[in-house]
This record gives C-alpha cells, structure tokens and sequence, in this order.
C-alpha cells in the first residue's frame, strides 16, 4: 500500500490514485473558505442594500456566522423582530458580545424582558463585564419589569463604562419613575456636557 502511494506521489498522481479521484494535481483541490465572502455581505449591509445583500447570499449560497448575523440584522431593521430572533437562533458561537446584544435587542422588541435578563445575566456579563450597551440593555429590561432600583444601578455601571448619551437618558427616565426630579435634571444637565 505504501508503495502505491509513494509511487503515486513520485509520478505526480498519475497512477491508481489519479484514477480513483483523490488526487487531481500535485497541490489538491483549494478549499472555499466560509468567510470568503463577508467583504461582499458586508459591504452592501453598510450601504444599507439589504435586497442585493440577500440576493448575494443566497445566489453564493455560503452560510457563515457573519452571513447568519447580517440576515439577522436585516430583517431587525426591517421590523421583524420574530423572524430576527429564529435567525440569530441559528448561530453556533454564543460568546460573541454582538451575537448576543441582537437577541437582546429583538427579545426586548418581542416584549420578553425577563428573558432579556437572563440571557445577559447568564452569558453577556459574563464574556464583557465593562460592554456598556448590555449594561443599558440589562437596565432597560429591568425598569419594563418594574425594578427601577436594579435599573437605576444597571445604568449606572453602564457610565462608568462609557460617555455615551444614551445610558444618561435611560438613568434619568429612573429617577423621573421614582419622582425624583432634582436627581434627574442633574444627569440630564451631565448628558448634554
């Protein structure tokens, strides 16, 4: 047996391997790669081309993660949160912060805001301590449910993590809940700084 493939190999595949179809060329068959195409999904999503998005990938017919994730998102920003929702469903890689902020985001969409905090209880805090967004989305979740001081502390480690406006909105919608207006006019006076 060795010495068929080790005459196959001198012979440059020429021989009983050729024949079988395992070797065609001296280097093998090139493999696509998955991601071949993500600059291509990638680009039409920025341009905000979500019908030649789609048509790329189903005319290619790869399905990467980040073909997964676009679809996903493409059919958020076209307001179908539940289908959204199936799509992200499919991906294997929990770990990845974006993967989960999208379902975070659809479940809130869907009303599920118990189930919005456990998923970033139990996963998102747990990969990204200091990611402010699921901080603010954790928050967010928590003050529909009705816990405005859980709330209120959620938003309050989201700052600590960032500038942006939003988590300043969200704290300031807290206090307002709690009645307390003087706090509220404070942050909001902090956001516009």
């Amino acid at each position: 047996m060795s010495e068929d493939l080790e005459s196959a190999v001198l012979s440059g595949g020429q021989s009983g391997l050729a024949s079988s179809g395992l070797v065609r060329h001296p280097f093998g068959k090139e493999l696509l790669p998955f991601e071949r195409y993500n600059w291509l999904y990638h680009t039409h999503f920025v341009q905000n081309d979500f019908t030649a998005c789609i048509e790329q990938m189903d005319r290619l017919a790869v399905e990467s993660e980040y073909c997964l994730f676009l679809k996903g998102l493409i059919k958020l920003r076209q307001g179908n949160a539940k289908s959204a929702l199936q799509q992200f469903n499919l991906l294997k890689s929990v770990n990845n912060t974006n993967y989960i902020k999208a379902i975070a985001r659809c479940l809130l969409i869907l009303g599920k805001h118990q189930n919005v905090c456990d998923i970033i209880k139990e996963v998102g805090l747990k990969v990204a301590h200091n990611d402010w967004q699921l901080w603010t989305l954790y928050g967010y979740a928590l003050l529909f449910i009705g816990a405005t001081a859980q709330a209120k502390e959620a938003f309050q480690s989201a700052l600590q993590n960032t500038s942006q406006v939003e988590p300043f909105i969200a704290l300031a919608k807290c206090q307002i809940a709690e009645m307390d207006f003087k706090s509220a006019i404070f942050v909001l006076r902090r956001a516009t700084e």
